[in-house]
């Protein structure tokens, strides 16, 4: 399989290795509540773990000044929600990353949209949906969610040809970027998908002291430009 470079991804992977005779999701789940963050698998989903060979690729090919002429825009997924009738996917991000390097990812967010749009000058507002405000218990209490839609070039798994991308950001958290895969059947009922989403993912209010430390760091600085 092609090697595909995945912009700023080698300094967000957590050093923790899932174990073969261990449960995945439960892993999954029990390093995010480490991180302050719940997890619940929502009703009419199943989960499992991702196969490490379906990577999501935006718009293959693409790629900015800041990257190697060979690389791709992308993220690696951990595990994958699936619903019962199978027009619709879940993908929910590595968990969860190293202390002190992520708890915002805004740069590669509009990375993305950049090569969703096929134009690295794309005017981002146009395609973001930014959400913030006094009271955000309808987004998994994040202090900032964003949601922009993707455009797929090729089918995911073969089947998901609609993808919605999903930013969470809360003050000295791990920032998660998530992607909504919908089949056409399913795209009739994205807002619903993107309940269950919201619903299922809540953020504490007990940040780490090294996830405040984080917030001091010039990477996170510059991720959160958007802000994110």
């Amino acid at each position: 399989m092609k090697h595909i470079i995945f912009a700023i991804i080698s300094i967000l992977l957590t050093g923790n290795v899932l174990a073969a005779d261990n449960d995945p999701v439960a892993e999954y789940i029990n390093d995010a509540a480490d991180n302050d963050v719940t997890i619940k698998i929502p009703d009419g989903f199943k989960a499992r773990k991702l196969d490490g060979d379906k990577e999501l690729v935006i718009n293959p090919g693409f790629h900015t000044r800041l990257q190697l002429p060979d690389g791709s825009i992308g993220w690696i997924y951990q595990i994958i929600l699936e619903s019962t009738d199978g027009n619709c996917a879940i993908l929910m991000p590595i968990a969860f990353f190293k202390p002190g390097t992520v708890t915002a990812l805004g740069t590669h967010v509009k990375t993305e949209i950049k090569a969703s749009q096929n134009d690295i000058h794309c005017d981002l507002k146009k395609h973001l949906n930014l959400i913030t405000g006094p009271d955000m218990s309808r987004y998994s209490m994040a202090d900032t969610a964003a949601v922009y839609p993707l455009n797929m070039s090729t089918p995911y798994m073969g089947k998901y040809n609609n993808c919605t991308g999903i930013y969470l950001r809360k003050f000295a958290h791990p920032a998660m970027i998530i992607k909504i895969l919908m089949t056409d059947n399913g795209l009739a009922h994205k807002e619903k998908y993107l309940k269950t989403l919201f619903d299922s993912i809540t953020y504490g209010n007990t940040p780490s002291e090294t996830g405040i430390l984080s917030e001091k760091n010039d990477f996170n600085r510059i991720g959160g430009l958007l802000p994110l």
